[in-house]
């Protein structure tokens, strides 16, 4: 395989995974939907030709943010007439509270999977059930043969436990 093909694959991954996070940040900022949809654009653009320049070593949804907070920047500059308007401090601080978020939300979905991976078979049934397949209550419920009474309080539990896990499982790599 060429090397130009491997570059536009191992980006092509890359930006699968960040766009979402770089869509959502810009739209946090950028009020007009039109217009942040076209910094997006012009995010992507960059990000594709500054590729070469991209440190591994460092985040690349971190990268393609710091490409993002740049042309927000460039955007306030020359929509100055708008009612609002942010200092690029606040959107460099903006990016950075973005990235923290970001990366603690990605932390407590792996850990949340985790914990569902650890749930007893039949709790984890109910709750695939009801969350990833859509059921009702009800419908669960009389599948199961008991009353929805019992399957909610069941449920409530099982929210209880996964939450319970996600914290410890937290608090533990932040102590590492």
């Amino acid at each position: 395989m060429s090397q130009d093909i491997e570059t536009t694959q191992r980006f092509t991954l890359l930006w699968i995974k960040a766009q979402p996070k770089a869509a959502a940040f810009i739209a946090s900022l950028v009020l007009d939907r039109h217009h942040a949809e076209d910094l997006l654009q012009e995010v992507a653009i960059t990000a594709v030709e500054k590729f070469h320049h991209y440190d591994r070593d460092r985040s690349f949804d971190a990268w393609v943010l710091g490409i993002a907070r740049l042309k927000i920047m460039r955007y306030f500059r020359t929509t100055g007439r708008d009612r609002i308007v942010l200092s690029e401090q606040t959107v460099t601080l903006l990016q950075s509270e973005y990235e923290q978020l970001s990366e603690t939300r990605e932390s407590r979905a792996q850990h949340l999977s985790d914990c569902i991976g650890k749930l007893p078979d039949k709790a984890r049934s109910i709750l695939k059930r009801r969350y990833f397949g859509r059921m009702a209550v009800k419908d669960i419920a009389a599948e199961e043969g008991r009353p929805p009474s019992t399957i909610g309080k069941q449920l409530f539990m099982i929210r209880r436990k996964l939450e319970q896990c996600i914290t410890h499982r937290m608090q533990a790599a932040e102590a590492d």
